[in-house]
């Protein structure tokens, strides 16, 4: 400044600072990520801010006062971002709209529908690029939203389906399990029969099974298309089983080689010895199973090889049964003499016949402790004696050999002595 007057001027100088309206503006290290997304903000304000107010949407710390602020941000999103530059003078502000933007990796809702074995799959996902199917037990792999499978087999599977975008790849899982296709399986009413037999077989599949087929090995009926079906057995062996199964999926198969296993008949049979007042019953019946005796007397037992003790001499006709279960069930009754008490000799006495059952010749075998004289006689059941012969017995074991001329059938035998009678019973097969 310069003042002047009539003596002269003079001149004074004053420096001034004259501050402006900061611009604000900014950058950030990247402006694209994925959760969870670290931006590192750079201030390109003017240098005459001298201070910062930053406005983060979306973002961890939503504010700031610093220059250079570092923010996170933790969810998908596309987020704006406001700086405010201010000074004494004013402020100003910058502001991007849409600025940040946050991806995360791929999610997925897998649907299915199971009918049967058929199985449909899909899934809906709003941030995938690239999708890919596998399934358990397929070769290959399938690069569709959607797939149709067809399961081979009952059991369990694992669908896999892999999404990818450009923050990674992440693998979604469903288990299936397939319950379809039908399950063979059976039992019979019996595991111990004797011939001639029917056996109930009993269907245990599973899974909606709509026709049956079985093989029966050695039965009548051969084939069976019955769900449940009985069988008869003629024959004595071990006969296998087979069942078929379908369904509108596909089919299984069961076999059992001993499924049916059929006895002889039972031939019930014993042989006995007697002494004094005593006698020991032996079981020779061609089965095993329960034994009962009636001794005659009114006295019973169900020993397999029991000795009993007659209170009274005199003829009993002693009966066995025995029992094997299901059908195998036979009888027979011989006659046992029990001889006077105080004759100075008592008889001992044994008798049997083999084989059992007779065929082509048979053989009677007596076993006594004295020597005499029997009869020997030989009726069929209606009564008609068809055989008679005297036999002398000599002490110790004697055997009488018969060539079979006789039909099939049952016959009994009677042997008697003046001390003794018995009875036999003779199967002619």
């Amino acid at each position: 400044m310069i003042s002047t007057n009539n003596c002269g001027s003079d001149t004074s100088t004053i420096q001034l600072n004259v501050s402006s309206l900061p611009t604000a503006n900014f950058t950030a290290s990247d402006t694209e990520g994925c959760t969870i997304f670290t931006v590192v903000f750079e201030d390109l304000s003017t240098s005459s801010t001298d201070s910062w107010f930053w406005e983060f949407e979306g973002g961890n710390p939503a504010t700031s006062t610093e220059q250079n602020p570092i923010v996170v941000y933790e969810n998908t999103g596309i987020y704006d971002v406001k700086l405010t530059a201010s000074n004494d003078v004013g402020s100003d502000e910058f502001y991007l709209q849409d600025y940040i933007e946050v991806g995360a990796l791929p999610n997925a809702t897998i649907s299915k529908e199971i009918i049967g074995v058929n199985g449909s799959f899909s899934f809906s996902s709003s941030n995938y690029d690239i999708s890919l199917w596998t399934v358990e037990g397929f070769t290959g792999s399938f690069d569709t939203e959607s797939i149709d499978v067809v399961f081979p087999a009952d059991g369990d599977y694992e669908i896999k389906l892999t999404l990818t975008n450009e923050c990674g790849t992440v693998s979604f899982f469903e288990n299936v399990t397939i319950t379809a296709y039908p399950d063979a399986a059976f039992s019979s009413d019996s595991d111990f029969v004797c011939a001639p037999a029917e056996i109930q077989f009993n269907d245990l599949s599973e899974d909606d099974v709509d026709t049956w087929l079985w093989t029966f090995e050695g039965g009548n009926p051969a084939f069976s298309s019955e769900q449940n079906p009985v069988v008869s057995y003629i024959n004595s062996g071990t006969y296998a089983v087979e069942l078929i199964v379908n369904n509108n999926f596909g089919s299984d198969t069961i076999q059992i080689a001993d499924a049916a296993i059929v006895n002889e008949e039972a031939v019930a049979n014993f042989e006995f010895s007697v002494s004094q007042n005593s006698a020991e019953f032996t079981n020779s019946s061609n089965i095993g199973g329960d034994v009962f005796w009636d001794f005659g007397d009114m006295a019973t037992s169900s020993e397999e090889n029991p000795t009993h003790v007659y209170s009274d001499p005199g003829e009993y006709l002693v009966t066995m049964i025995i029992d094997g279960g299901s059908n195998c069930v036979d009888t027979i009754s011989q006659l046992v003499q029990i001889l006077t008490v105080g004759i100075e000799e008592s008889m001992e006495f044994s008798c049997k016949i083999y084989p059992v059952p007779a065929r082509s010749q048979f053989f009677v075998e007596i076993v006594t402790n004295i020597s005499d004289e029997m009869l020997l006689g030989i009726t069929n059941t209606l009564g008609q004696q068809i055989d008679s012969r005297l036999v002398t017995l000599q002490k110790g074991m004697n055997t009488y050999h018969f060539d079979n001329q006789y039909p099939s059938g049952l016959y009994l035998i009677t042997l008697s002595s003046k001390y003794e009678s018995y009875l036999l019973k003779l199967i002619i097969d």
